[in-house]
């Protein structure tokens, strides 16, 4: 039997009988195995912090649980600080509590990392990620501090200065923002939900990410994207803002982004554009906002088309014009149900425009406090005193788009 197996025994029968002290005990394992090894971690509580600073695999088997005291000191859990280490089926829980020094139940620097089916609990940042490559999170189960105010919280999973980054099937809650990602290069996003907490996603100052199939629920926004440029957003749905402020969906000062096939409901805002250039919208169920689309800035060479807002308080807002985006694609715009026009040719096309009117809009854009009457009569009245509203779509749909996502299913 090797040392390392011997030792991984000894603190497994030593575990049954008591809590081991310091960070002794699993420190020693991961220093007495040799570059490339697989350990598998004995069962039970251990006190971390722990240090791997070569390339190892390394199992917890769901058994095995390094334990951080943040009330002693500050710093992370478990420091993975070496290319090409595995860590499958681990608990950590606990961290400091500096977000100055962005303390975290796991921190990478490494290239080729891979962190599996692991869980984290009440720590203030779970997974930090910085100067590293190939680095791969998937199957992990992540939630931060409940009792803390979500500016007061970490973020799920917070990668920077990094490229070529996966992370798949995974849940946040009770986090500050549940993928943060900065300044990256081609990140992947998918198959997660991200609930209670600030963004669900939040990409800055990146390019090429790819963001599929991911839920957020109960977040001041479901996705966060600035100066970004060729973001792709793909059946992606959120629901259920917490926040007076929240949107679904925020697109701000980026170029050459898609948002395709989502489902975006129960927000203050379905979408938000600002200065949004050469994106497509296309594909989406806006429902049940209190604003379907809101244009705060130029956004030109971007076309929103082929989507479904339904049952909004007012579907476009924002005293931008509309005339600044293109609201069709191939002869075909979207499909509005507040829309009175007629299809006397029955080819699914309105004979007459689509118009928003701007009554309403304009007077909470020179008084803010008059938004309180949002969605009251008084907004409908002064909305249907203004005969020669804007057009916003030449050739709105009379029937939904085909196979839009429904709420709650967008990926399923």
């Amino acid at each position: 039997m090797s040392p390392v197996r011997i030792l991984a025994l000894v603190l497994s029968l030593g575990a049954i009988g008591f809590a081991w002290p310091g960070t002794g005990a699993l420190q020693s394992l991961v220093d007495a195995a040799s570059p490339g090894a697989t350990i598998e971690l004995p069962e039970g509580e251990f006190a971390g912090p722990l240090l791997v600073d070569k390339p190892l695999t390394i199992l917890g088997g769901g058994k095995t649980t390094i334990v951080f005291e943040a009330s002693s000191r500050g710093g992370d859990a478990l420091r993975l600080f070496a290319d090409g280490i595995s860590v499958r089926g681990l608990e950590v829980r606990g961290s400091g509590s500096s977000l100055k020094n962005l303390d975290a139940a796991i921190h990478v620097r490494g290239r080729g990392v891979r962190i599996e089916g692991c869980r984290v609990r009440g720590s203030l940042f779970g997974i930090r990620v910085e100067d590293s490559d190939g680095v791969a999170v998937s199957g992990c189960d992540i939630e931060g501090r409940r009792s803390s105010a979500f500016a007061l919280r970490g973020d799920g999973i917070r990668v920077s200065a990094s490229a070529i980054v996966r992370v798949e099937d995974t849940r946040l809650a009770y986090v500050c923002d549940g993928v943060y990602l900065d300044g990256l290069r081609s990140p992947q996003v998918a198959r997660c939900s991200v609930s209670e907490g600030r963004y669900g996603v939040h990409v800055m100052y990146g390019s090429g990410a790819r963001i599929e199939s991911v839920r957020a629920e109960r977040m001041v926004a479901g996705f966060m994207v600035m100066d970004t440029q060729s973001a792709s957003l793909s059946r992606c749905s959120v629901a259920d803002g917490r926040d007076p402020r929240s949107a679904a969906l925020a697109l701000f000062e980026s170029r050459g982004c898609a948002v395709e096939d989502g489902a975006f409901s129960a927000c203050q805002t379905g979408i938000s554009l600002d200065s949004a250039m050469d994106c497509l919208i296309s594909g989406n169920l806006v429902e049940g906002n209190a604003r379907g689309i809101v244009l705060g800035g130029g956004g030109p060479g971007t076309v929103i088309a082929g989507n479904a807002f339904v049952g909004n308080g007012c579907q476009v807002y924002g005293a931008s014009s509309a005339a600044l985006v293109s609201w069709t694609r191939d002869g075909r715009g979207n499909y509005w149900d507040d829309y009175r026009g007629y299809d006397t040719n029955g080819d699914g096309i309105g004979d007459s425009p689509y118009r928003r009117q701007r009554g309403f809009s304009s007077l909470v854009a020179r008084a803010e406090l008059a938004a309180i009457f949002f969605g009251s009569p008084l907004q409908r009245a002064m909305d249907d005193l203004e005969l020669d509203a804007e057009v916003v779509d030449k050739s709105p749909l009379t029937r939904r788009p085909a196979g839009l996502p429904t709420l709650g299913g967008a990926f399923e």
